[in-house]
C-alpha cells in the first residue's frame, strides 16, 4: 500500500475538507460486507493513529453509504469518529473496491481539531513531514516481477518523431459531445497537478519517485463531455503508436497528461510536448508524443495489445499479457 497527500479537489474543499490522503495499491481481498468493514477499519485505524500520533484514539467506524463507480468498481463511505473528547469531527473514509478486492482508500480530513490545533492551521511543511512519516508505515511490497534501476530505459519503438510544437495539436474526439483541439500554449495555461509515483515498465524495470506535472486526464473527459456509453480511450501518438485504456483508468485520480518531469519540461525522448502517465498501469499505456484521445464505446487493439499485451495492464495485478 502506497499513500500520499494530495491537493484537495475544489468540490471537496467546498465541503470543508482540508487534507486528502490517497492510498493506492491496497489489493486486499474480502469475503462479504462484514469482512470488508473489519479489514477497512483495521487499515483506517492504522492511518488514523499515524495522522494523530496516538495509539489511544479508539475511533468508532460507522458505515454511511455505498455507490457504484462505472460497472466495475464500488465505493463504500465510512466515518472514522474519535472517542477522545479533545478531538472534534470525523475523518471520511472512502473504500474503493473492484469485485472482492479493496483497491484504494481515500481519507478526507475536515475541520477536525487536533487538541488545540485545527487541521486548517497545519502548515504545508507539517503536511510534508506527515507524508514522510507515513511512507515508512504504509509502503508495502514492490510490484511483483519488477527491479528498480537508477534511470529510464528510453524506447523509440517506431523511431524518434520530429515535433513542430507550433503546429502540434492535441485532439479530443470520438464518443463525446464536443470535439476539441488544444495547442501546447493552451495546455500550459491549464491548471496543473503534481504527482509523485514510481514508473513501471512491463519488461521488468522500475524507477522510483518520478515527479510528474500536468493536466489530469479526467479534465479532458469533462471538457469534451464523454458520453455515458464510453468505456475505452484510444490514445494515438505522432509516430503512429497507439494504446487503449479503460475509461475508469484514464479518469483515475493520478492519471495525467504530463508536460514536465522532475521539475523540467519533457525532453524529446521523454515524450515532448506531452505524454500520458497512469501510475498504476505499465509504461506502455503511457503513450509519448500524444496527438489524439479518442473516446470509444467498443474496444480496439493498440500497438502492443495487438501483439498479445494485456488490454488493461495493471502493475499490481501483474497484467502483462493476455
Amino acid at each position: 500500500m502506497i499513500c500520499r497527500l494530495v491537493k484537495t479537489p475544489s468540490s471537496l474543499a467546498r465541503k470543508g475538507v482540508i487534507t486528502t490522503l490517497i492510498c493506492t495499491a491496497v489489493n486486499i481481498s474480502f469475503n462479504d460486507f462484514g469482512d470488508l468493514k473489519r479489514k477497512s477499519r483495521k487499515l483506517c485505524d492504522k492511518l488514523f493513529n499515524k495522522v494523530l500520533g496516538t495509539q489511544k484514539a479508539n475511533p468508532a467506524f460507522n458505515f454511511v453509504d455505498n455507490e457504484p463507480i462505472g460497472s466495475d468498481y464500488m465505493i463504500y463511505n465510512f466515518h472514522l469518529i474519535p472517542s477522545e473528547t479533545s478531538l472534534q469531527g470525523y475523518i471520511g473514509c472512502r473504500i474503493i473496491t473492484n469485485g472482492n478486492i479493496i483497491r484504494n482508500i481515500v481519507l478526507t480530513l475536515g475541520k477536525m481539531h487536533f487538541g488545540k490545533t485545527a487541521a486548517s492551521d497545519i502548515s504545508e511543511a507539517s503536511m510534508e513531514n506527515l507524508y514522510n512519516s507515513l511512507k515508512s508505515v504504509t509502503v508495502g511490497k514492490e510490484p511483483r516481477g519488477q527491479k528498480y534501476v537508477g534511470n529510464f530505459v528510453i524506447y523509440r519503438i517506431l523511431g524518434q518523431p520530429s515535433i513542430n510544437v507550433e503546429s502540434w495539436r492535441l485532439t479530443v474526439k470520438g464518443n463525446v459531445k464536443r470535439k476539441m483541439h488544444f495547442t501546447y500554449k493552451d495546455l500550459m495555461k491549464m491548471p496543473s497537478t503534481r504527482v509523485v509515483s514510481d514508473f513501471h515498465c512491463v519488461t521488468g524495470w522500475s524507477v522510483r519517485n518520478v515527479v510528474w506535472e500536468g493536466i489530469p486526464l479526467k479534465h479532458f473527459a469533462e471538457l469534451a463531455v464523454a458520453m455515458p456509453t464510453t468505456k475505452w480511450v484510444l490514445i494515438s501518438s505522432i509516430d503512429g503508436y497507439t494504446t487503449v485504456v479503460p475509461l475508469n483508468d484514464f479518469t483515475s485520480e493520478n492519471a495525467l497528461l504530463a508536460l514536465r518531469i522532475n521539475g523540467s519540461i519533457l525532453q524529446p525522448e521523454q515524450g515532448y510536448p506531452a505524454r500520458v502517465v497512469i501510475p498504476h498501469l505499465y509504461g506502455w499505456k503511457g503513450a509519448k508524443w500524444v496527438e489524439t484521445f479518442e473516446f470509444r464505446e467498443n474496444y480496439v487493439d493498440g500497438y502492443w495489445e495487438a501483439l498479445g499485451y494485456h488490454v488493461r495492464g495493471n502493475v499490481w495485478l501483474e497484467e502483462r499479457f493476455q
